[in-house]
C-alpha cells in the first residue's frame, strides 16, 4: 500500500480498500481453483492474476480499481468479488508452455533465484554505504 497509516492522508482509506479487495480476489481465485479442480495436472496462471491486481492503478472506469472505489462511494461498504465486473481473463495457465511454467513453479527454482538477487542487492547496498563513509 502506498499509504500505510491513517496519518498518511489523503488516500489511506482508498488504498486500504483496494488492497483488501485485491488480496481477497487473489484468495478467491486460489480457493475456487482448489475446490473446482482437485487434480494437479493444471493450475492457475499466478503471474496473470497477480499482474491484474498488483499494478499501477488505472483511472479508467472499466478497471477494477475504479469499480471498487465507485462501489465504496455508492454504498459505503467494501464490494464482494462478484460486485466487480473487471475480472482476470483466463486465470488458468494455458498455452503451449503452460505445463513447463507450472513445473518450474512447482520445483521452486524461482525462490532460489529471487533470494540470490536479494542477497546480491544487500551486498551492493553494504558496499555503497561503506563508500559513503569515506
Amino acid at each position: 500500500m502506498s499509504k500505510d497509516t491513517a496519518k498518511s492522508l489523503p488516500v489511506h482509506e482508498e488504498t486500504r480498500r483496494l488492497a483488501r479487495f485485491a488480496s481477497s480476489a487473489v484468495a478467491r481465485h486460489l480457493v475456487t481453483e482448489v475446490n473446482t479442480n482437485p487434480g494437479t495436472a493444471g493450475g492457475l496462471d499466478r503471474d496473470r492474476i497477480l499482474r491484474h491486481y498488483l499494478r499501477y492503478p488505472s483511472a479508467g472506469p472499466a478497471m477494477w480499481e475504479s469499480q471498487v472505489l465507485a462501489h465504496v462511494r455508492r454504498t459505503g461498504a467494501d464490494p464482494a468479488y462478484d460486485d466487480i465486473p473487471n475480472k482476470v481473463v483466463q486465470p488458468r495457465a494455458q498455452g503451449p508452455d503452460a505445463a513447463l511454467r507450472l513445473a518450474a513453479r512447482r520445483k521452486g527454482t524461482l525462490r532460489v533465484e529471487l533470494e540470490k538477487r536479494y542477497r546480491d542487492l544487500e551486498e551492493r547496498v553494504d558496499r555503497f554505504q561503506l563508500l559513503l563513509r569515506f
